[in-house]
């Protein structure tokens, strides 16, 4: 519920006259998030309804439990894994071709986002972890430097993004070209590394494997930093500082801090790409992944 609130109001900060929403099928792996799916869209349709917000995006939930079996070739890992588009077991009838994807795994912890090219019916494109945290650093350092122009002083906030040795370099490169050398670093391959990496080397700390398990972490400095910036902007008229403020403040109540949540990374994403009003595919532009093939290799004994 509070994450419902925080996206939709989160759009309502979107100053664009021509408000982009997208249909979005949310392929739920055959698994738990697809009641959650219908659940959340429900709710925030009511809420932009009740609200008189002029759009917003749809999520159609797609794969349900009673469709098939558990993440057979469909969900996060087989997209990510095999490049493919997932098989479509259930749910609405709708025109799969030309609609952006996002699919969960199995326990909705994670999530990737793929479509197809308009005209390109073969064409597959796949927007994985790297690319959701190139989407979300992307955004809040245009927030955080918004912020920093209006109150005149620079933040000593320790901005950054943890990645392991799964993700592919030109998001690593892309990363240090926007944030800087120093705020990308490299973990050991594993949720619990790379989350403590985030909560001790920064106060924002953004993290995503590539399979699309991750999320953003906010230290106490983050809450103090808006705080000082409040104080420091009060009085004067309304302008694009008291926007980001206003922004930053509604991302904790949205984005699930404790673990990684598919359906709180999906509203976030779907909640920037409609502020900054781009669509999967201007997202998909911002850098262009290194080839690169991941599989599975099938052993008797992992030992």
């Amino acid at each position: 519920e509070l994450a419902c609130y925080s996206y939709v109001n989160l759009l309502r900060t979107c100053t664009a006259k021509n408000n982009g929403s997208t249909m979005w099928l949310v392929d739920c792996a055959c698994g738990v998030g697809y009641h959650h799916v219908r659940y959340l869209n429900a709710r925030i349709q009511k809420m932009v309804e009740h609200q008189n917000l002029k759009s917003c995006s749809s999520f159609v939930a797609i794969n349900g439990p009673a469709h098939g079996p558990l993440n057979e070739r469909c969900g996060a890992e087989f997209v990510q894994k095999s490049q493919k588009p997932p098989h479509i077991f259930g749910g609405p009838e709708c025109n799969t071709i030309d609609l952006p994807f996002c699919s969960l795994d199995g326990d909705a912890d994670r999530i990737v986002f793929h479509f197809r090219l308009p005209d390109e019916q073969d064409s597959f494109c796949l927007l994985d972890g790297d690319k959701i945290a190139v989407l979300i650093c992307t955004f809040l350092k245009q927030e955080f430097d918004a912020l920093e122009q209006g109150i005149g002083s620079k933040s000593k906030l320790r901005f950054g993004v943890v990645q392991t040795a799964y993700a592919n370099g030109a998001s690593t490169a892309y990363l240090k070209s926007l944030l800087g050398i120093e705020s990308v670093l490299i973990a050991k391959t594993g949720v619990k590394y790379v989350h403590a990496a985030a909560h001790y080397y920064f106060d924002v700390g953004v993290y995503f494997e590539a399979n699309g398990h991750g999320t953003v972490l906010f230290g106490d400095a983050f809450y103090d930093s808006l705080a000082n910036a409040e104080k420091a902007l009060r009085g004067q008229p309304r302008g694009r500082a008291h926007l980001a403020l206003e922004r930053l403040r509604l991302l904790p109540p949205l984005i699930n801090q404790a673990v990684g949540d598919a359906l709180c990374d999906m509203l976030l994403v779907d909640a920037i790409l409609y502020i900054m009003q781009w669509n999967a595919v201007t997202w998909s532009k911002l850098y262009e992944d290194y080839p690169s093939r991941q599989c599975k290799v099938k052993v008797k004994n992992r030992e």
